[in-house]
């Protein structure tokens, strides 16, 4: 997933991506490992695009740490955004235009003990069935998984698979990582447990914006729609920025993470796995995952 791909729009997504650099790296000599992205020492959590059902719109969006509100925010109605926009990019702003200011809370990492899958710290979920080298698995979460070589048990507690390869965000550096900075783990199903594809899922997919979509939840499916998307979001609780995700109202809780997300209609086309949440629900591109996993040469022919 790209914002272009996302947007169907060049110049919102341009406009959007312009902010999103600006507010990842911030000018020359700007101090990347004190405060994570440039812009989160202005509240600044995450830039994108966000669609606006009432008017059938698509606009870029910075999103800051700020109480939940129905109102319509411009950039330049909060003070924390005007300043980070004006820190990154001097008082020349008039290209800004339209872009909405989206208040949100903190987010995090969404695991508990106790789901569907037990790692060695935290639990989750499975999401896609995946295939590699003549074997087979589920990914999950990066920070489920937690580590290669670890354990991987059902709810029972019985074992049922190893982490393979993980991968759990990155901690800001210095360049920036604005194009791949993944939470995805893959778990290999120990010998004599069977794979299950119940959910049918077959092929990826880029949702449209509005899309409405199934989110599967340590609590059951729940139906969102897909009104956004960010090159990056940064998770505070843990410190790691996470790249490539489509966002929606919020319908996970801790203990989520790793579900698929499915395009509602019954094709089993996936768009990504939970990986964190709040105020609002983050799902990571599973292209952008599979793309990740793919440098290792020992997967690089993973596919659903």
């Amino acid at each position: 997933m790209a914002l272009w791909e996302f947007s169907r729009n060049r110049e919102v997504a341009g406009r959007a991506l312009v902010i999103s650099a600006g507010l990842m790296q911030g000018p020359r000599g700007a101090d990347f490992n004190r405060y994570g992205p440039f812009g989160a020492q202005f509240g600044i959590c995450g830039v994108g695009v966000v669609y606006l059902e009432e008017y059938s719109n698509l606009i870029p969006a910075v999103f800051y740490l700020g109480e939940p509100s129905p109102r319509l925010f411009r950039w330049n109605d909060n003070s924390s955004v005007v300043e980070a926009l004006r820190a990154a990019f001097g008082n020349d702003l008039d290209w800004v235009r339209d872009t909405a200011a989206i208040p949100v809370l903190p987010t995090e990492l969404l695991a508990r003990p106790g789901e569907d899958i037990d790692g060695p710290f935290l639990s989750g979920l499975f999401g896609a069935p995946v295939t590699w080298a003549g074997k087979q698995g589920f990914l999950t979460a990066g920070h489920v998984a937690d580590a290669t070589g670890s354990n991987i048990a059902d709810k029972a507690g019985n074992s049922i698979g190893q982490a393979v390869f993980v991968r759990k965000g990155q901690a800001i550096q210095p360049q920036g990582c604005n194009s791949s900075s993944v939470d995805v783990g893959v778990i290999e199903l120990n010998t004599g447990v069977a794979q299950s594809n119940n959910l049918g899922i077959r092929t990826s997919a880029i949702p449209k914006p509005n899309s409405a979509v199934d989110v599967h939840t340590s609590n059951g499916v729940k139906p969102a729609k897909i009104n956004g998307a960010a090159s990056w979001w940064w998770v505070s609780a843990q410190q790691v920025v996470l790249t490539e995700l489509y966002l929606s109202g919020a319908v996970t809780v801790s203990g989520d993470s790793g579900g698929p997300v499915l395009l509602q209609g019954g094709n089993g086309e996936i768009i990504g796995h939970v990986v964190a949440g709040g105020t609002v629900s983050c799902y990571q591109d599973i292209d952008h995952q599979l793309a990740e996993i793919r440098k290792d040469p020992a997967f690089q022919n993973i596919s659903i």
